[in-house]
């Protein structure tokens, strides 16, 4: 009995390693190469992984799959909602300024994304936010990126979702007020009012949330020709519409 808890332990240990590669030792591998750093986190007894924003990175919105062979890309995964309906983006979204969906009044978050500039995430207050004025002049005029998603937390306070007690593997964007903004993935299924309470006990001052449950499948890379899939279910991998990805300049 003991041997054979031993032999569980181990094969544990080997799982979570190959899912949760030694990043440091595949970048000492390849001298002056920076890829994703990912770091676990600990939090009312449950395990999270952040995927840092690598220096001389930023993130950027994009409804092309980015191939694994583009070194510049060091992450990619799902962003927006896809519908149902006709598997476009769920929520209105701009690539470099060109707008497309329509106006969610569902999705009470959306996201900014001005590269270099760290994203910018902020209540919709559902979807009347969204003036043609405001469009115009934050993502038109600025060639910027957008999409709208469930926020998490707001001016570092969790929202409210206890009426949702579906349990998936969860995963946001997060910004702070002192360091660059991240994704954090829950390393098991929880609720989204787990997760949005863990994420405010990280510090962070706004968070989106990211498409997952079959939607899940996404992956980082951590050297220049390595790269590693994260997500648990990873089922609707053919559907994804849209993709949040980290861009090396």
């Amino acid at each position: 009995m003991k041997n054979t808890f031993t032999m569980l332990l181990l094969c544990a240990a080997l799982i979570l390693t190959h899912c949760r590669p030694d990043n440091a030792a595949a970048q000492r591998a390849q001298p002056g190469f920076k890829g994703i750093v990912t770091d676990t986190l600990l939090i009312d007894s449950q395990q999270y992984f952040e995927y840092a924003l690598p220096q001389g990175s930023h993130f950027d919105f994009t409804l092309k799959r980015p191939s694994k062979t583009d070194t510049t890309v060091l992450l990619c995964v799902a962003a927006a909602f896809t519908r149902l309906d006709n598997g476009g983006v769920d929520g209105l979204y701009a690539v470099k300024g060109k707008t497309g969906g329509a106006i969610s009044n569902r999705l009470g978050g959306g996201c900014v994304l001005l590269p270099p500039h760290n994203p910018l995430i902020a209540g919709t207050r559902d979807g009347t936010a969204l003036t043609k004025g405001w469009i115009d002049s934050t993502i038109v005029k600025k060639k910027a990126g957008y999409f709208q998603q469930l926020q998490l937390v707001r001016d570092a306070k969790a929202l409210r979702y206890g009426k949702d007690q579906s349990l998936f593997q969860r995963r946001a964007l997060v910004t702070y007020a002192y360091k660059p903004a991240a994704i954090i993935e829950s390393a098991s299924e929880i609720t989204l009012q787990q997760f949005a309470d863990a994420l405010a006990k990280t510090g962070a001052q706004d968070a989106l949330y990211l498409d997952m449950g079959g939607w899940d499948e996404g992956w980082i890379r951590t050297g220049r020709t390595q790269c590693t899939r994260i997500g648990l279910m990873c089922t609707q991998t053919a559907r994804q519409s849209n993709w949040l990805i980290i861009v090396r300049k």
